[in-house]
């Protein structure tokens, strides 16, 4: 058996290597949900988790307490390796690229050993979970935070069934894996919280899968009785480590009754949204083939390809083989998994045929579930359902082949008989190996392409990372992956910002002196109609149409107050004169100093100051808002329906401490939030060492 280990190991690698090479190698990754930093974009950035994000609200700032889950596995280890002096092309591969390869490989080993598979086995279950078109659609596309989290789905799943599986009378081994587990579970969350939610989902299943099973061998109340006790260290402790570790973003959101689906938008609470964005058909959700591949263009939906209902046959001809399993272990596993799979399927699906009304109910009446208007998300559990179930049918089917075909005599047709199992083997692989040949074949997009970074962008963030002073730039239709953007210079997109998708009514609005008057309330110096590199912009029939961007920027030059730029080949950026700071008033007599702090904080001098004076902050309105003087507070009111402004309270010159209010809340729920995965450890640390003692 070694000379297979050996073979599918050598074969892991030379797969791996070929579809990632780009990631291995030197180069630059882009895609659509992976923008392209600047050095000096973290200037600005802090290790401290902050709740008001200057990007946030179409650019004019808002609310980020409930993205705040990633702050400590994306904004902490970015910032590092910058102020290391790493580049944006070294340290997108060490938070990024490298951990998922890693963490998905490691993941899926260990799951495929944990339910009694072979080495051989959980070789193909690392295959099968890291080389299949959800996952290389998702990845390819940008979106590596949830690829991360898709890498540990199969830990979160083996830290919860330990907790099944040793759980005993021993307090202290039961506290020890529901540690374990709710650990575990935060890190998951830390990557995206949908893909949390799905692992729940899944362990739930599998507690009440056990729950049953047991029920019908030692009656409903007597497990009941037992799984009181076994729900508190599976499900209460789990998510009140979750719950503590997360403590410092989830306690804010709570005092400040912030509904996250408000902070979403419309979009994530629409039925309509889940309609649109069902692109998969069940054939495509049971089979493992993303819609988009392997062109991974939105909306560009392929056709069924025929060979990928193999994908599901295999799949599920495990159940043949159930029976014959002899490790009831293995046999259980192997019956939650198909089922998993099944379930998986049918919510990836969507709203589409059929029962697609069932996934709607789920969608308005079940807490969470608002998270997935796009319902592929859910091929999560098919991807790790099949990780197991293809190779257990494979290597069952191989080990009946070898049992059928002993060499028992020297006769020649014996001796090529006995390779009839081997010869099964290769062909599988071959099949498997062809449903993934465009990312062999290089034919792949997004991060799977190394990028360059045009001439403009670089000339354009020197031009605006130079100037200390604040102000926005306003990126019409939209901002490129490029664009240069920071703390001191938000960038705006003028589609989000106008609620405007028509390039041609974008431009028109220019002719509005309101318009005109907002942009300079806004801080707006820069308008610039971006290069569109990537061809993702400027489309029609989704291909690059570069009459659309030469039209739009004709437009934007015959607008009056705004001068094109010149040293830019392919960049228009237009420059305004008219442009107001990020703090100003409207009095004749009041001057301003302000200091920049952090995000939610600003120290502003005030001179000749007048009771009733304004004074205008050029954030998103938020009542959360407050200034400060001599324990006076100021709190904040709408200016001009989207700004924050303080009417003064005195006369003469002092100091206004402008401060985001809930922030006091992060800082005390950062305490907790620290305190508890250190108490983990050492309790973890100590019940190790006590079990050696003994």
């Amino acid at each position: 058996m070694n000379k297979y280990i050996n073979l599918f190991t050598v074969t892991l690698i030379f797969l791996l290597f070929t579809v990632f090479s780009s990631w291995i190698l030197p180069g630059l990754l882009l895609a659509g949900d992976l923008p392209y930093y600047f050095k000096s974009t973290f200037n600005d950035w802090s290790f401290m988790p902050y709740l008001w994000h200057l990007e946030r609200g179409s650019g004019l700032g808002g609310s980020y307490s409930f993205f705040l889950w990633d702050h400590f596995l994306r904004t902490v280890p970015i910032l590092a390796l910058a102020k290391l002096g790493f580049g944006w092309e070294v340290i997108q591969r060490l938070v990024y690229f490298y951990p998922f390869l890693i963490l998905a490989s490691l993941s899926s080993f260990v799951l495929s050993r944990k339910v009694g598979l072979s080495k051989n086995t959980s070789i193909l279950s690392i295959l099968i979970f890291i080389l299949n078109p959800f996952i290389l659609m998702l990845v390819g596309g940008g979106q590596l935070e949830i690829g991360l989290a898709y890498a540990i789905v199969p830990l979160v799943f083996v830290f919860f069934a330990k907790i099944l599986d040793e759980f005993s009378k021993t307090t202290l081994i039961n506290l020890r894996n529901s540690f374990l587990a709710g650990f575990i579970l935060s890190l998951e969350v830390m990557f995206d919280i949908r893909i949390a939610f799905i692992a729940c989902v899944a362990v739930a299943i599998y507690f009440i899968v056990k729950f049953i099973a047991s029920a019908k061998i030692s009656g409903f109340r007597a497990v009941l009785i037992e799984n009181v006790k076994l729900g508190i260290y599976f499900f209460l402790i789990p998510i009140l480590v979750v719950f503590a570790i997360h403590f410092y973003w989830i306690f804010p959101l709570l005092l400040i009754r912030e509904n996250p689906l408000t902070i979403l938008g419309d979009s994530y609470s629409s039925s309509k949204a889940v309609e649109f964005l069902s692109f998969a058909k069940f054939e495509n959700a049971i089979s493992l083939l993303q819609p988009y591949w392997p062109e991974n263009i939105f909306g560009k939906v392929g056709f069924m390809k025929p060979e990928f209902l193999l994908i599901p046959i295999l799949a599920f001809s495990s159940l043949f083989f159930v029976s014959k399993t002899r490790d009831p272990r293995t046999k259980g596993y192997v019956l939650f998994f198909a089922l998993l799979g099944l379930i998986g399927a049918f919510l990836a699906k969507g709203s589409s045929d059929p029962f697609g009304s069932v996934y709607l109910f789920l969608f308005n009446h079940v807490p969470g579930f608002n998270l997935f208007r796009d319902p592929i998300k859910w091929s999560v559990l098919v991807a790790v359902s099949y990780s197991i179930l293809i190779p257990f049918s494979i290597w069952n089917i191989y080990g009946i082949l070898s049992s059928k075909f002993k060499v028992q005599s020297s006769n020649v047709q014996f001796k090529i008989q006995k390779f009839i199992p081997n010869l099964f083997l290769i062909l599988i692989s071959l099949f498997l190996i062809l449903l993934i040949r465009p990312a062999l074949f290089g034919q792949l997009t997004g991060t799977f392409k190394t990028q360059i970074i045009p001439n403009d962008y670089i000339k354009l963030e020197k031009l605006i990372s130079s100037d200390k002073s604040f102000y926005r730039t306003f990126w019409l239709p939209t901002y490129d992956q490029f664009s240069y953007y920071s703390y001191t210079h938000p960038l705006v997109h003028a589609n989000e910002f106008l609620n405007i998708s028509e390039p041609d009514r974008m431009v028109a609005k220019f002719n509005d002196r309101e318009f005109q008057k907002t942009l300079s309330e806004s801080a707006i110096k820069y308008v610039i109609v971006p290069y569109d590199s990537q061809g993702t912009i400027f489309l029609t029939d989704r291909k690059y149409d570069e009459n659309k961007f030469n039209k739009i920027t004709d437009d934007v030059s015959r607008v009056s107050g705004l001068n094109r730029l010149s040293g830019f080949d392919k960049l228009a950026v237009f420059e305004r004169k008219d442009y107001k700071d990020h703090f100003w008033t409207t009095s004749d007599t009041l001057s301003l100093k302000y200091k920049y702090v952090s995000p939610v904080e600003y120290k502003v001098e005030v001179k000749n100051a007048k009771m009733g004076d304004s004074l205008v902050f050029s954030e998103s309105y938020d009542s959360n808002w407050v200034a400060i003087n001599d324990n006076i507070q100021i709190n904040s009111k709408q200016y001009d329906k989207l700004f924050n402004s303080f009417t003064l309270l005195k006369n003469g010159n002092y100091e206004l401490e402008v401060y985001y209010a809930p922030q006091k809340h992060v800082d005390v729920g950062l305490i907790i939030s620290l305190i508890t995965p250190v108490l983990i450890v050492v309790f973890l640390a100590l019940s190790f060492k006590r079990n050696k003692s003994r």
